[in-house]
């Protein structure tokens, strides 16, 4: 990653209430400029049939981004 040799895709990762790892992590891929996908976007319960709530979420059941989210403000500081 520093000496920039090959790109870098992080996939799917994702925080509840890691902030400390998260905003290290956030950091990190700003200085090194590496992509990622965030786990999981969608909003609403985990399938299956347990339909126990999706904590990693970054969006409300109407698909919209949880309101005063630390998590939200250190994505987009990502793509800024």
């Amino acid at each position: 990653v520093k000496e920039k040799i090959v790109p870098v895709w992080v996939n799917e990762f994702g925080a509840h209430d890691e902030m400390e790892w998260l905003e290290r992590t956030v950091r990190f891929f700003k200085t090194h400029d590496c992509d990622y996908a965030w786990w999981p976007l969608n909003a609403g319960p985990k399938p299956g049939p347990a339909q126990e709530p999706e904590h990693y979420s970054v969006l409300d059941a109407d698909w919209k981004p949880l309101k005063n989210d630390r998590r939200i403000d250190l994505l987009r500081a990502l793509n800024s």
